[in-house]
């Protein structure tokens, strides 16, 4: 099914929406007719984000302390549906593995309740180093990987999905397409999964 029929009137959340290629991913769903609420650090970045669609996108400051501030949002949003939440934090500190897993954690416990009233799907894209060197961001991976696992035992029982997307660092944007199909959980097996995007 198209793109559009599968967000129309649903509300997602973008964590970290102004790294690649969360911009393009607010815009897409925005045409799509999702409800999109972008979250980032960047108060220029928001800005660029939510310019031309700003009837549907609407922008949240993290500020410094992004676990503190996802605790405020989630106590703020508690049971509203949320029907999926992209994150894309690891974009911008690929070798910041115990902030990204601190980060990951507020997440889910800010948005479980909307995801569970929307039956709904949290999504993190990450990335593979091209340098089989760089040990810190290869680890990113794995241990993201046995976070999510550990994460979907727990959401799956209350009928929420959690996914990992993996793709190339010098191309992000080529885990876009896979995070949106979990998004919008058109395989509805693949909780825990971890989805590795090859190279060009």
């Amino acid at each position: 099914m198209g793109l559009i029929h599968e967000f129309t009137g649903r509300r997602v959340v973008i964590a970290g929406a102004c790294q690649t290629p969360g911009p393009i991913c607010a815009q897409r769903l925005a045409k799509a007719r999702a409800r999109v609420v972008a979250l980032d650090q960047n108060a220029a970045g928001l800005s660029d984000v939510v310019a031309g669609s700003s009837a549907r996108i609407e922008s949240l400051m993290l500020g410094a302390d992004v676990p503190a501030a996802l605790r405020r949002i989630g106590q703020s949003w508690a049971k509203t549906p949320l029907h999926g939440v992209l994150n894309l934090l690891p974009l911008a500190h690929p070798r910041e593995i115990d902030a990204q897993i601190t980060r990951l954690t507020a997440l889910t416990r800010a948005f479980a309740q909307g995801l569970e009233a929307g039956e709904g799907a949290l999504v993190t894209l990450a990335t593979h180093p091209t340098d089989p060197f760089d040990l810190r961001a290869a680890a990113m991976g794995p241990a993201l990987g046995a976070a999510h696992q550990a994460l979907a035992k727990v959401l799956a029982l209350r009928g929420v999905q959690i996914n990992l997307v993996i793709a190339p660092q010098d191309d992000p944007e080529r885990g876009l397409a896979a995070a949106l199909s979990l998004l919008c959980r058109e395989a509805k097996d693949l909780t825990g999964q971890i989805i590795h995007i090859a190279a060009k």
